[in-house]
C-alpha cells in the first residue's frame, strides 16, 4: 500500500464521501467526525512520528541536540501563544501553506528558487484560505464558542478571505502556467485539475475534506518520501520495520493529545480544548517542517 499514489488515494476517498453526502443521509453528517480523526491518527500524526530519524541522518546530528532543537521550538511556539495569540495564528497559518505547497512540487526540481518558493506558498494560501472562506459558518461558531478563541475571529473574516483566495490563487496560476515548461503535458494538468478539485472537496465536504486531503495528498506522500528516504539508509529495512518506528512518536503524541484535552476538561489547565488544539498543532508544525525543509533539500532535490 505505501507505493499506492497519494492523488489516486485522494480521488478515491472523496469519491466515496461524494457518494456518501448524495446517498448516505443522515450516516454522512453523522459520522463525519470519527472519519477525520481516523484518517489524522492513521496518517496524519505518524506522518511527523520519524523527524528525529530524518533530521539526525541529514544533518548527522546527535540525539541529544535534536531533542534540544525540537523542543525549544515547541516552547517558543506555545509561549507566542499565550501572548501574541493573532500574531501567532497568522504565521502557524501562513507556515502550513508553505509546507503543503512544498509539499505538493518539491519533486519538480527544475522550478527557480524563487519561483517555487511563490507557487509553494500561494497554492498553499488558497487552499487553506478556501478551506476557511467555504467554513467560515463552522469556524465562527467553533471560534466563538471559547472566550479565549472568538478574538481570533479577525483572521477569518469573510471579506479579507475572499481577498485572500483571489490574490493567492491568481498568483498561483500565473507563476504555474509561466514555469509550466518545468512540467511535463500531464502532470501540469494534473496538478491544476487536483488544485481545482482540493477547491471542490473543501466547499462540499467542509472541515472533513481537509482531514481527507492531509491524510492522503500531504500525509500519506511524506510517508512514503520517508519509507523510500529509510529503506536506503537502513539495512534490510521494510514495511514492517517502517511500522515500528512509527509506533512510538505516534503513540506519545496520541496520549499527549488525551491527557491534556483532559486536564482542559478538568480545568486543571485554564485553556479551551479548542486553543490547545490549535497550540498543539500550531507548535508541532514549526519544528516538522524544518525538518521537512532539511530532508527536501539535501534528498529530493539532490537527486534531480
Amino acid at each position: 500500500m505505501i507505493m499506492l499514489k497519494s492523488s489516486n488515494l485522494f480521488i478515491a476517498l472523496n469519491a466515496i464521501l461524494f457518494i456518501a453526502l448524495a446517498f448516505g443521509g443522515g450516516w454522512y453528517e453523522d459520522n463525519q467526525m470519527y472519519i477525520a480523526v481516523l484518517l489524522i491518527v492513521l496518517f496524519g500524526i505518524p506522518h511527523g512520528a520519524v523527524d528525529h530519524i530524518l533530521f539526525m541522518e541529514n544533518t548527522k546530528t546527535d540525539s541529544r541536540r535534536f531533542y534540544v532543537f525540537y523542543l525549544s521550538l515547541i516552547c517558543l511556539i506555545l509561549v507566542l501563544w499565550l501572548v501574541f495569540p493573532i500574531l501567532s495564528l497568522v504565521f502557524f497559518l501562513l507556515l502550513s501553506a508553505y509546507h503543503f505547497g512544498q509539499s505538493q512540487f518539491i519533486r519538480y526540481s527544475d522550478l527557480p528558487r524563487v519561483s517555487a518558493l511563490v507557487i509553494y506558498s500561494s497554492w498553499g494560501v488558497s487552499i487553506l484560505s478556501g478551506l476557511s472562506l467555504y467554513n467560515s459558518d463552522e469556524l465562527k461558531q467553533i471560534l466563538s464558542s471559547s472566550s479565549d478563541m472568538s478574538g481570533l475571529l479577525s483572521v477569518f473574516q469573510p471579506r479579507l478571505l475572499i481577498v485572500v483566495l483571489s490574490i493567492s490563487s491568481l498568483c498561483f496560476l500565473l507563476t504555474f502556467a509561466y514555469y509550466k515548461k518545468a512540467f511535463s503535458k500531464r502532470r501540469f494538468v494534473i496538478e491544476l485539475l487536483l488544485f481545482a478539485f482540493i477547491h471542490v472537496c473543501f466547499y462540499y465536504h467542509s472541515l472533513l475534506g481537509f482531514s481527507v486531503y492531509f491524510a492522503t495528498l500531504h500525509s500519506f506522500q511524506v510517508l512514503k518520501e520517508e519509507y523510500v528516504f529509510l529503506s536506503k539508509r537502513i539495512t534490510h529495512f521494510n514495511f514492517r520495520s517502517f511500522l515500528f518506528k512509527l509506533i512510538p512518536y505516534t503513540l506519545l503524541s496520541l496520549v499527549g493529545i488525551v491527557l491534556m484535552l483532559g486536564l482542559s476538561h478538568l480545568e486543571f489547565i485554564p485553556l479551551s480544548k479548542t486553543l490547545l488544539i490549535f497550540m498543539s498543532i500550531s507548535a508541532l508544525t514549526l519544528p516538522h517542517s524544518m525538518v521537512m525543509e532539511n530532508f527536501y533539500l539535501s534528498t529530493i532535490n539532490k537527486k534531480s
